[in-house]
């Protein structure tokens, strides 16, 4: 979380730039609490693989709020993922 807390701005930003039609303070406190972790791990962490990132994050969403915040979260790490590496599916 401390990860996350120092880039906050720069995560937030990548969202808001990948979630088209959501501004990060209308989405739902869980899916952006999730999404803000996951884009830390794609953008920053390194030691977690794509697909693993995206997994987790999507199972959590799915889990802690609604079936679909999982496809929601789901579509912005996609995103993110190929912004950041164009060679991800």
């Amino acid at each position: 979380m401390e990860g996350v807390s120092d880039h906050l701005e720069e995560i937030d930003r990548t969202i808001a730039a990948h979630s088209e039609g959501w501004t990060v303070d209308r989405m739902a406190s869980v899916d952006r609490t999730v999404l803000r972790v996951a884009a830390y791990e794609l953008a920053f962490g390194g030691e977690v693989p794509v697909g693993v990132a995206i997994d987790e994050a999507v199972r959590a969403a799915k889990d802690l709020s609604t079936e679909d915040s999982g496809r929601f979260v789901n579509g912005i790490l996609g995103k993110i993922a190929r912004e950041l590496d164009p060679n991800q599916a």
